[in-house]
């Protein structure tokens, strides 16, 4: 099939700044990396220094040295259903009160999110753990089945001799 008329190419040409990079890597610099911790991450500015935040009301302190963390996710928990059955009743019997009790449920969930992000190092440790022992145990039997093969190859070749 013949393209129509004025048509050249079925795809667009390249922009016009690819003359700017060559196949060699003497053409230009690297980008600088940002010295400030600041960076653009599609298109909007972002830290890549990862802080975990503050919490503007706080009911829990897991920078104590005794501090449980189950123990205080679930009261968190409990403290959330009671308050979620306290909203409900505020809206049956007093719809125009019901802010302050969607404020306390959010400064709950503030604080629950706030332990779980706690718990982010821990499990990407783990997470690292189990994938190192997972390579190191594929590893272990691939060099097990390549000494299998060797000693079939070793004992066929004392066979031939």
């Amino acid at each position: 099939m013949e393209p129509p008329p004025g048509v050249t190419s079925s795809f667009p040409p390249p922009p016009h700044y690819y003359r700017l990079y060559a196949s060699d890597e003497t053409s230009l610099p690297p980008p600088a990396l940002p010295a400030d911790g600041a960076g653009i991450t599609c298109m909007y500015g972002r830290s890549t220094v990862e802080v975990l935040p503050t919490l503007d009301v706080p009911l829990v302190d897991p920078a104590q040295p005794d501090f449980n963390h189950t123990a205080a996710l679930k009261k968190l928990n409990q403290s959330l259903l009671y308050s979620f059955l306290e909203l409900v009743d505020t809206l049956l019997f007093a719809p125009s009160q019901t802010s302050q009790k969607t404020k306390d449920i959010e400064t709950i969930l503030y604080n629950m999110h706030h332990l779980y992000n706690t718990f982010r190092p821990h499990q990407a440790r783990q997470t690292l753990l189990v994938m190192l022992e997972d390579q190191i145990a594929r590893r272990a039997e691939a060099v097990r089945k390549l000494n299998t093969a060797f000693e079939q190859a070793r004992s066929q070749l004392l066979d031939l001799t």
